[in-house]
């Protein structure tokens, strides 16, 4: 009788390796419920991958009005995939590539929860929490889905590293570094920022600072990281690649982008965010004997500091501020056990019913959340076969936000969403962002920009740049010849 009871019983100690795959595999089958549509960056990330692929490495810009600035494609790697997933096999490539990268994001933040925690229920539960927060926000079509892994990489191989003290692991390193500064260069500084924990760690405890029970070597990580500093000139713009990130220090207009943002409760990402920090701050309250490790004391105040202040840097905090949140949860036991046959029927119908309504409900909740933007692309696609059928050269208007989708269909934007190209600094030529960002705040007359550069057509969007939609629907030298649901075509007429 204890036997079968024993049987019957799911401790958090240890769980079937065919229950965790299926575990895991949850989050994976239920984000392909969420209809997805591409990320506005793809229109700009395919046709680079095109023009490398057939063309080599660009040095001036092959996409804008600008086409004698100077640029470096620092995403170059991940629009060569891009390129080829999409030439392949159309959208549903791009996507199916997205989602192979969850896949492997959601397999290494538990391998690091596991290796943290010391506990495989307790490791599932908060891949389930990061993993299904991260595919509903930020699970997209740009290089970011790249830099996720590599990062998770670092520090599951450091984490390695630092409880085994195998020195082997961290040939690894090198290796991710050469990838990342490739695939994003804006984030290859990512992986130093990382190993920041490992290596103040090591310091304090080498100088007799702190007492901790594993750190590694003070001097082998350093020398990891300056091999990893090595192998950053890997890449085909060398030293403008491996400083790439700092290129747009203290440009405060750059910062004014969305996604540069601090978190907010405005957002319902902000508000899960905030919520999700007062259950953690609650949960720390209760446990306040909970044991105390720098290392990930230090991954999880750093990456919650980074989420602060931008939104897009919440997925670190998904990863390693969650992941390090565990530890201090590793020795709560959780056991379900059920009393007979009809109670495990009834969890297993209950669970199965629950599945197929969480299926149902993100569907139908995508499909709210992307509609908005589907009908904006349907305007745009209208408004493409306008400028297809134009019988004079098109010198084209059109915001920061649709520039790259108009890029795509050959048609060059005055800036786009690759916005630290159109700084002086960056380009050798002129602070073209600065310029638009005047433009769009009014601090410049409108029409001193507009004749500046001969624009002879101006996509507006009322909803975006209402200011400057009344400015020009009241000159008489412009007149609308497409209008839908907020999106405004103009037409110069008067030269």
């Amino acid at each position: 009788m204890e036997k079968s009871q024993t049987e019957n019983t799911l401790s958090s100690d240890k769980l079937p390796k065919w229950l965790i795959a299926i575990l895991l595999i949850i989050p994976i089958v239920l984000a392909c419920f969420q209809t997805r549509i591409l990320d506005n960056d793809f229109y700009f990330l395919y046709p680079t991958g095109e023009y490398i692929v057939k063309n080599g490495f660009p040095h001036t810009d092959i996409l804008s009005m600008h086409a004698t600035m100077k640029i470096v494609v620092q995403q170059w790697l991940s629009s060569v995939l891009f390129y080829f997933a999409y030439s392949q096999f159309g959208k549903y490539g791009v996507i199916a590539l997205i989602y192979l990268c969850y896949s492997i994001i959601n397999y290494l933040l538990f391998r690091l929860s596991l290796l943290i925690s010391r506990n495989e229920l307790l490791s599932i539960l908060l891949t389930w929490l990061s993993g299904f927060y991260l595919f509903f926000y930020f699970i997209v079509s740009r290089p970011h889905v790249f830099t996720y892994i590599v990062i998770l990489a670092e520090v599951l191989i450091l984490e390695k590293y630092v409880q085994t003290n195998k020195k082997a692991y961290l040939l690894g390193l090198p290796v991710l570094s050469c990838l990342l500064i490739n695939l994003h260069a804006a984030m290859w500084p990512m992986l130093f920022v990382f190993m920041a924990p490992y290596i103040v760690s090591a310091a304090l405890i080498l100088f007799k600072r702190l007492k901790e029970h594993a750190c590694g070597s003070l001097w082998l990580l350093l020398f990891s990281m300056s091999v990893c500093v090595a192998t950053g000139f890997l890449n085909p713009y060398g030293i403008k690649n491996v400083l790439y990130m700092f290129s747009t220090s203290g440009q405060n207009h750059i910062n004014s982008i969305g996604e540069m943002s601090p978190t907010s409760t405005g957002t319902t990402y902000g508000f899960i965010f905030f919520f999700l920090l007062l259950a953690m701050s609650i949960i720390t309250f209760v446990r306040k004997n909970h044991p105390f490790v720098l290392r990930f004391f230090l991954l999880f105040t750093g990456t919650l500091f980074m989420a602060l202040m931008h939104y897009k840097a919440i997925p670190y905090f998904l990863f390693f501020g969650i992941a390090s949140f565990g530890y201090m949860l590793k020795d709560i036991k959780i056991t379900i056990q059920p009393q007979n046959k009809i109670s495990k029927y009834f969890i297993a119908v209950f669970l199965l019913v629950s599945f197929a309504f969480s299926c149902k409900q993100i569907y139908e909740f995508s499909q709210i959340m992307n509609k908005s933007e589907l009908t904006h692309y349907e305007r745009l696609d209208e408004v493409i076969q306008i400028l297809d059928h134009s019988q004079e050269e098109v010198i084209l208007y059109t915001d920061f936000d649709d520039a790259q989708y108009l890029e795509f269909y050959g048609y060059p934007a005055f800036v786009d969403g690759r916005a630290e190209l159109f700084l002086k600094k960056n380009n050798g030529e002129y602070d073209y962002f600065e310029e638009y960002y005047d433009f769009v705040m009014g601090l410049t007359y409108y029409r001193d920009f507009l004749d500046k550069y001969d624009f002879n057509y101006l996509i507006i969007n009322f909803e975006k740049q209402p200011d400057i939609y009344t400015l020009i629907v009241h000159d008489n030298d412009f007149e609308v010849i497409y209008e839908s649901e907020g999106v405004y075509l103009f037409k110069r007429i008067n030269e």
